[in-house]
């Protein structure tokens, strides 16, 4: 998309910037070469597969697994040139070799990697200017690929940094091959435990991702891995979860930092790794993950930021947390997959389990059209697995939850509490792009960036005029769906289960309330044991998860709203 590409570009012109004013560092760091493979492999072989091709990785015999370099920076010019040749390549192969060159210098080797494709090529006088900033083969390529025009630019000039060299040779219509070395330092070699890679990686002197080779290869990884999602949101949390599970991850739910450090403490049953969300109330994924690294001594669990903030600047205040990596919002599935399987150890031992997605409730009885004023329904489902009843009950949600937002964001800009019009647009911004209304995702963006830089102002009008109008599209389109066999929006047909005990729910549910009038934040974790008394599929499990979703935003008038319904439901009298 469009946005997508901007943030590119800016991304790209930012390292450039850096690298030409001498303020990029390279670090140095131990790694095994093997794995940061099977990470740029898994990045890049699933689009290969898309299109057919084969992407295979050698490494010479004598080349050392474990180097001194950065893994960082080398992996992000193997993914630029991988990702180059499988763009220009439309039939063939994609291969990648390592080989290890002369010592340059007394504890110290050269290592040489080469790209080579089968792809369109280049004539010499594209070859001369290939490296220069903004600039493509020709006009035309730009036209039909895409790309920022930066990407071989900042890949020549991190491999200098590195102290190697590149270059290229290509033919047209036969394909092209890019060589770079870099000087890396051998480092010790540690033990590797045998789960660590999957088998058919185990030497990696040949892997080939072909004919959905790659696909299994992910499966092996994923099946039965135990994730942790850190998410206050619940459309959010719905659309990550469904995502996992449908790749066979089992997910587990925590609704802000605080409950996170809980469950990752239960070393009874531990975590291969946790997601975890930024901006969350009661604790933010920040401290929640200072917390883990410090204060319950975990350095080893993997911990990935969802975050809509993806500005380099964004990306070292997620490492500098003790976070290992970063996904984007909104969620793009296969970069969420490829991440988590490559920080996710294979469970030696446990069978295959993968988590069923989530069946449609009699409750949602909603048709989804082909199309819906304000969101794109193809991107929205493949989000969604292809989960439609799920993208339904997301959008009821949201046109019942966030049909005021704008409202309460000008109240907020109003009272002058600028950070709570940050936090609501921020998190507008990042359920509406899972959601793909593409019309209030961007008026979002747009007025976040505007409250950042002053909260007041024409600017700050338009750019509430324009998010209201297309809130309003989108709720409205929401509230059109049609329904079948005129079912009513809030189904009361609970006759084919039974309803939870009201007798064990009614002091709890009373307790909730009493705490709730009081807005006191001792609600949330009082939720959490009348959560326990529902099961899966039990009448007023929809409600309880607006509840809770009522709870994690801190909206005590919603939430109030929703336990009397659910006292209502069952028939308890709030005192």
């Amino acid at each position: 998309s469009s946005g997508t590409d901007l943030l590119e570009l800016i991304n790209d012109i930012l390292d450039l910037s850096k690298i030409e004013a001498g303020r990029l560092e390279i670090n140095n760091t131990i790694f095994n070469l093997d794995k940061l493979m099977q990470n740029v492999s898994t990045v890049t072989a699933l689009k290969a597969q898309e299109k057919g091709l084969t992407l295979s990785f050698h490494r010479g015999p004598d080349v050392p697994l474990v180097v001194t370099g950065d893994p960082l920076r080398l992996g992000q010019v193997l993914v630029n040139l991988i990702g180059n040749a499988v763009k220009f390549t439309d039939t063939g192969e994609i291969v990648v070799e390592i080989k290890k060159i002369e010592k340059e210098k007394k504890k110290q080797v050269l290592l040489e990697f080469s790209i080579r494709d089968t792809g369109i090529g280049m004539t010499p006088e594209h070859i001369s200017r290939i490296f220069t900033p903004f600039t493509q083969a020709d006009e035309s390529t730009t036209r039909k690929y895409g790309g920022t025009g930066l990407g071989l630019t900042i890949s020549k000039q991190l491999i200098e940094q590195m102290g190697g060299t590149i270059s290229v040779t290509s033919a047209v219509g036969v394909g092209s091959t890019f060589t770079f070395t870099v000087l890396l330092e051998p480092g010790k070699k540690k033990r590797e435990r045998k789960e660590s890679r999957p088998t058919n990686l185990k030497d990696l002197n040949v892997f080939v991702a072909d004919d959905g080779e790659e696909d299994r290869a992910i499966q092996a990884r994923t099946q039965g891995a135990r994730i942790l999602l850190v998410e206050d949101n619940e459309i959010n949390r719905q659309v990550a979860k469904e995502i996992l599970a449908g790749a066979g991850f089992v997910v587990e739910l925590a609704g802000n930092g605080l409950e996170a450090i809980e469950r990752v403490s239960d070393t009874a049953t531990p975590f291969d790794a946790v997601l975890m969300d930024i901006q969350m109330p009661v604790m933010d994924g920040f401290e929640a993950t200072r917390n883990i690294r410090e204060g319950l001594q975990n350095g080893i669990l993997p911990i990935i930021a969802m975050t809509a903030h993806v500005m380099e600047s964004d990306r070292q205040s997620c490492f500098q947390a003790g976070m290992n990596d970063y996904v984007p919002k909104p969620i793009d599935p296969d970069q969420l997959i490829a991440t988590i399987t490559y920080w996710t150890k294979t469970r030696v031992g446990t069978p295959p389990v993968a988590q069923k997605s989530e069946k449609p409730r009699p409750t949602i009885t909603y048709e989804l059209p082909d199309s819906l004023r304000g969101v794109n329904i193809e991107t929205a489902l493949k989000r969604m697995s292809g989960n439609k009843q799920l993208l339904i009950k997301l959008l009821l949600v949201f046109a019942d939850n966030y049909a005021g937002a704008a409202r309460k964001i000008r109240k907020a800009l109003i009272d002058e509490d600028i950070d709570l019009a940050q936090r609501l647009t921020h998190g507008l911004k990042g359920i509406s792009g899972n959601l793909s209304a593409n019309e209030i995702f961007i008026a979002s963006r747009d007025l976040e960036i505007v409250i950042k830089k002053d909260g007041k102002g024409d600017r700050v009008d338009i750019c509430l005029t324009k998010l209201e109008k297309a809130l309003k599209k989108v709720t409205k389109a929401v509230k059109t769906l049609p329904a079948k066999n005129n079912a009513q929006k809030e189904p009361t047909d609970f006759q084919e289960k039974a309803l939870p005990d009201p007798e064990k729910i009614a002091p709890i549910l009373i307790e909730v309330h009493h705490l709730l009038n009081k807005n006191s934040l001792t609600a949330r974790k009082k939720f959490m044991a009348l959560k326990r008394q529902f099961n899966e599929g039990e009448p007023g499990t929809l409600l309880l998860e607006q509840l809770e979703d009522a709870l994690n935003r801190m909206d005590f008038e919603s939430a109030r709203k929703h336990i009397s319904s659910m006292a209502t439901m069952l028939k308890i009298e709030l005192q």
